[in-house]
């Protein structure tokens, strides 16, 4: 519902600029199921979230792993914000993807008395950081920049690193700072209240940097600033700290914007280029128009957020896993980061087509080394069912694909030439309908 309510709001042409494409549930449900393997155990972000497909799908996980080990409800409800987590650069997206994220809570789990304070850990960022500085994180805070376009107005805003580690209290925190701040406006107070130190439970060695935030969220006030910062600064502490080596998370899903360079706009195909070059991405400039942002942007989330050990599975264009212009892509060794990718699923032959182009899912592993693409991958055909098909359906699906009975069935792999062609790349085959 909330999809359809979002692609009726956000106009084509604006979902196109930003390579949006949807996934329908019934994959995102199977693709979550291939990778999240221990719910309990593993954290998960979805970079590219959207609406909250993914994000539905491995909150649902987590929640049915909890029932089954015995966890207290309000254990479950502590835990979960900090296993499965999003990020999107489009705000209508983010506020969708949140209302997803409570409906796969249920209503039962949030009007429970003991299920304890909230925060839904889906936040405005720009993943793959176009312009974002990459030292935010200093050794042992936040730093942020309060730049109103070309004007430092007060310098920056500091927090203690261990100030981010509960979402919900730093939330709170930084809504109080805003609140006070904008109330002080105009009077000589310089320093937070004793009720505000009391009532957040704030450390004396924090209150330096506290009160310094305080005067400079006042001056923001008193320069007529004042309206953005309370959700600016939530929203980019938690990618900034998820990308810190210690906070890196477990499994990184989803489907990365499809945006083909021809239709960039001219400074983002200068820094795609930049960018793709130095991962030796770029092909040539006779493909150029085929360079797509969905490899740069897996890169660059394997690179800021996924542990080594971590497990990944993207939705991408089909030509990722065997057009010559990936090449560079399918070599796994991205910019200080190696994937050991496994094989692929293929979804061109599934009808109707799920998205305008044909798609896979590809899947690695972040590790020491990196691992050629395998040319082996998994075929998918049939019928797919409707695109918002209802959960059950999903996992209907699920079973019947995972107990397919189909035995492999392999052909020779042969040299390949510089281009996969599919008669020279070893396939298994699943045909279940």
């Amino acid at each position: 519902m909330l999809k359809v309510l979002y692609e009726s709001v956000i106009p084509a042409e604006t979902r196109k600029a930003l390579g949006e494409y949807y996934t329908p549930d019934w994959l995102a449900n199977r693709v979550v199921s291939e990778v999240v393997t221990d719910p309990l155990n593993q954290r998960v972000l979805d970079p590219s979230c959207g609406s909250g497909t993914f994000v539905f799908y491995a909150v649902r996980r987590f929640l049915i792993a909890t029932e089954h080990s015995g966890m207290s409800l309000k254990d479950a409800m502590g835990l979960v914000t900090s296993r499965v987590m999003g990020i999107d650069l489009h705000p209508v997206a983010v506020a969708l993807a949140r209302v997803t994220y409570l409906l796969a809570l249920g209503r039962e789990r949030l009007n429970a008395p003991d299920r304890g304070n909230l925060s839904v850990p889906i936040y405005l960022g720009d993943s793959l950081g176009w312009d974002q500085r990459e030292d935010l994180m200093s050794i042992s805070h936040l730093v942020i920049p309060t730049e109103v376009g070309d004007q430092l107005l007060s310098g920056e805003l500091r927090f203690g690193e261990h100030l981010l580690e509960n979402s919900a209290l730093f939330d709170d925190l930084i809504q109080t700072l805003v609140n006070e701040a904008g109330r002080a406006a105009g009077k000589p107070t310089r320093k937070l209240s004793e009720g505000t130190i009391r009532r957040l439970a704030l450390a004396e060695a924090d209150l330096p940097d506290l009160n310094a935030n305080f005067v400079r969220l006042k001056e923001l006030h008193e320069a007529g600033r004042n309206h953005i910062w309370s959700y600016y600064i939530r929203n980019v502490s938690r990618p900034a700290w998820l990308a810190r080596y210690e906070n890196r998370v477990d499994v990184l899903i989803g489907n990365p914007p499809w945006l083909s360079y021809r239709h960039m706009t001219a400074t983002m195909q200068k820094r795609f280029k930049t960018l793709a070059k130095d991962r030796g991405f770029w092909h040539n400039e006779t493909t150029a128009t085929h360079q797509d942002l969905a490899g740069l942007f897996v890169a660059r989330a394997v690179e800021r957020y996924l542990k080594t050990g971590g497990r990944l599975a993207f939705v991408v264009p089909n030509s990722v896993i065997d057009r010559d212009y990936w090449r560079g892509f399918r070599r796994g060794s991205f910019d200080g980061a190696n994937v050991t990718f496994s094989p692929s699923w293929d979804l061109r032959r599934i009808r109707p087509h799920l998205f305008p182009r044909g798609s896979a899912v590809i899947f690695g592993s972040r590790g020491p080394a990196a691992d050629q693409m395998p040319a082996t991958a998994l075929i998918w055909t049939g019928r797919a069912p409707h695109p918002h098909a209802t959960h059950d359906t999903a996992h209907l699906l699920s079973q019947a694909l995972a107990a397919c009975p189909s035995a492999p069935r392999t052909t020779p792999a042969r040299p390949m030439p510089s281009a996969l062609a599919r008669e020279q790349v070893s396939y298994l085959a699943c045909s279940c309908a």
